[in-house]
């Protein structure tokens, strides 16, 4: 079994996919479920079966009774022909039972050794059960579930398990003997340098100039994700009328202001995907604090915005120490600013508010007391938003000059 950690949004599905499509000694596809939607032992075989295109219950019916019999006098050959022949009636006992059956391993074992694929290779050998999002299977879960992968892999099944980076022990710890048949593989956050190839390699393709600072401050903005990345490349293009290849390399000219707007439209268009998740990280949903602090740039709000101004602060990260955040925090406020005590309740609180909620992603906020109290980000994405989006109406400097 391969374990794949990593930062969100880092590649680690586009990476299985990969390895699988352009190497032949792998398997030569894979089965993907989702962590989320996964809610018991059970669920785990019934999502890799409806993947397999196959029903997770069997039904069968017997009933009992008494039914009337017709016999006949002549064979069924004669009547065809003539259509006269003559009947008794007499009775006899049925029984019917009605059973459901749900289906799991065992029936995926049988349909792997009975199909094959196009090089007569079995089925069983030939893909790989992917878990995507493992860091999303309930905790109180983690048992029965490692235990059903701990029996795949004695049948001969193939099993490869994807998690964020900071809980990537989530599930494999929680059985002994799986945990010493794992085989680990750690992705490490992209580097600005690295996503500078994303936007290398595409405005060549592009044929397109395009400045070194533009992109070094596009790499900066993608808080080492590389499809938002991609994503600022894209609207780059689009918003300078660029939409094919052939441009026989003309420049863009994208000056601050234009990188400016182009950051703030792309957060305005993602921003949707997270409006739960901000009306609850931002008090809304839950009820303001009456108490508001005031702000270096001469706006003010509440101790949830004020949170949230330290989150968006420059540099962006993912991960903060409990200090650290509430350095940044202070650090936003004109005066007096939330006391340390009254941050670490309102950290733990939005955490506890998302956790509970049933219309949010789990881990977007993620408060890890035990993992010396670092506050987990793990969505570039929601950094992004409460940069450059109207949620905080932040609007941060560049980290980097646009020469």
């Amino acid at each position: 079994m391969i374990s794949i950690s990593g930062p969100s949004k880092s590649g680690k599905s586009t990476l299985v996919r990969h390895v699988i499509e352009e190497y032949d000694s792998t398997p030569s596809f894979s089965v993907e479920i989702r962590g989320n939607n996964i809610d018991s032992g059970e669920d785990f075989w019934k999502n890799i079966l409806k993947q397999l295109g196959e029903p997770s219950s069997r039904h069968y019916e017997k009933r009992q009774g008494t039914r009337k019999k017709d016999n006949f006098s002549i064979g069924a050959a004669i009547q065809a022909l003539t259509a006269k022949y003559s009947k008794s009636t007499t009775e006899e006992d049925f029984e019917v039972i009605v059973e459901d059956h749900n289906l799991g391993l065992n029936t995926i074992i049988e349909i792997c050794n009975g199909e094959y694929s196009e090089d007569g290779e079995n089925l069983r050998d030939d893909f790989v059960i992917f878990v995507d999002d493992a860091h999303k299977i309930p905790e109180e879960i983690h048992t029965p579930v490692a235990e059903n992968i701990k029996e795949g892999l004695d049948k001969g099944l193939k099993f490869c398990i994807g998690y964020i980076d900071y809980r990537s022990d989530a599930l494999t710890s929680a059985d002994i003997d799986l945990s010493d048949r794992v085989e680990s593989v750690e992705l490490e956050p992209w580097e600005t340098d690295e996503l500078e190839q994303i936007a290398d390699k595409g405005f060549d393709k592009m044929e397109l100039k395009v400045d070194e600072s533009v992109i070094r401050v596009l790499a900066e903005e993608s808080i080492q994700s590389p499809q938002l990345m991609q994503k600022l490349c894209y609207n780059l293009c689009t918003n300078s009328d660029y939409y094919y290849s052939g441009n026989d390399w003309e420049t863009v000219n994208a000056d601050q202001e234009f990188i400016i707007e182009l950051l703030k439209e792309v957060a305005g268009s993602i921003k949707t995907q997270y409006r739960t998740e901000f009306d609850l990280m931002t008090g809304k949903a839950k009820g303001k604090s009456e108490k508001e602090f005031d702000w270096i740039d001469g706006q003010s709000g509440n101790r949830y915005l004020t949170l949230l101004r330290g989150i968006a602060r420059n540099p962006p990260r993912t991960s903060l120490s409990l200090e650290d955040l509430k350095y940044r925090v202070a650090s936003e406020c004109r005066g007096s600013g939330p006391q340390s005590g009254n941050i670490t309740n309102d950290i733990a609180r939005v955490s506890r508010w998302i956790d509970e909620s049933s219309n949010t992603e789990n881990f977007v906020f993620d408060y890890v007391e035990d993992r010396e109290n670092e506050v987990q980000i793990p969505e570039p994405g929601i950094i992004f938003c409460l940069r450059w989006s109207d949620v905080l109406n932040y609007w941060p400097d560049l980290q980097s000059e646009i020469t």
